[in-house]
């Protein structure tokens, strides 16, 4: 009877670590370029306040809708933080927009 080795081979695993890694360091290195960029943070930082605003929607309420702190939400009006993918959608959907509303310059397209 064949006896079967129970660990895991790790050249293999190692490979597909080694891929997923790759992966997610380009994204993040991509990320990283559209987070550092300041025109990018006063985009979101206006629109996310005109839009507050316009629905007469708290910073409260959106942290409440969105499951985040308030803290949070205060910063990314402010233009001190800038929100991941989850955070950035859950932000459109209680405000009732599509995700790249959120990033996009209405000065540009007017």
């Amino acid at each position: 009877m064949r006896r079967f080795d129970t660990k895991p081979r790790l050249g293999i695993h190692r490979a597909g670590f080694c891929l997923a890694y790759a992966y997610r360091k380009r994204y993040h290195e991509e990320m990283q370029t559209v987070i550092n960029d300041d025109a990018a943070k006063r985009i979101l930082s206006a629109n996310l306040s005109r839009l507050l605003d316009e629905r007469g929607m708290s910073q409260q309420q959106l942290a409440d809708a969105t499951g985040e702190n308030k803290m949070t939400i205060s910063r990314i009006v402010r233009g001190i933080h800038v929100p991941g993918l989850g955070l950035a959608s859950r932000i459109a959907e209680a405000l009732g927009i599509h995700i790249d509303d959120l990033l996009r310059n209405r000065r540009a397209a007017v």
